[in-house]
């Protein structure tokens, strides 16, 4: 019979897993629509922004708002990797390098599928900007993890280092 913690990691690492491969499939989603849809969207959100910015590119910023979309994507697929592999109570090295492999292999297979579809294109550029994103993503779950530690240890009143082991590291 498992007991009640080991059924409530069992509940996290479901959740955070499901969430991490609806966030693949989301990138891949993407990924997979025709050149001119995906610029369409790209142009309605720059020609939103011209009006706020009138001494811009309409070029620059349609790049900007592309590399912007992608960093976004991938900062949520590895703040969701990040916690799924948590939950697996790795210790902080392995968590950071599942979590960037992961990411990393889904930045490949992505601009692998836009090699396949029409009026896409694939660059390596893409590939560092997805997993800079992701590390950005993987920043912000350490970042919690720090700031909810540092928490708990003030409530408990003592202020000794944060980081000690890896089971005291994650709330799940």
């Amino acid at each position: 019979m498992r007991t009640s913690t080991a059924h409530h990691r069992l509940f996290w690492r479901r959740l955070f897993g499901g969430l991490s491969l609806l966030t693949i499939a989301f990138i891949f989603f993407n990924s997979t629509r025709v050149g001119e849809v995906s610029s369409v969207a790209s142009d309605t959100i720059a020609n939103w922004f011209l009006r706020l910015f009138e001494g811009a590119s309409f070029d620059s910023l349609t790049f900007f708002i592309r590399k912007s979309a992608h960093m976004a994507e991938f900062a949520l697929l590895g703040c969701l990797v990040s916690v799924f592999f948590a939950t697996w109570r790795l210790s902080g090295p392995g968590i950071w390098c599942s979590s960037s492999l992961t990411a990393l292999l889904t930045a490949c297979c992505d601009e692998q599928i836009q090699l396949l579809i029409p009026g896409r294109s694939s660059e390596v550029r893409d590939i560092w900007v997805d997993f800079f994103g992701a590390l950005a993503g993987i920043g912000i779950f350490w970042l919690i993890c720090f700031i909810t530690k540092r928490i708990q240890r003030r409530r408990q009143g003592c202020l000794t280092p944060v980081l000690r082991s890896r089971k005291e590291n994650f709330p799940w």
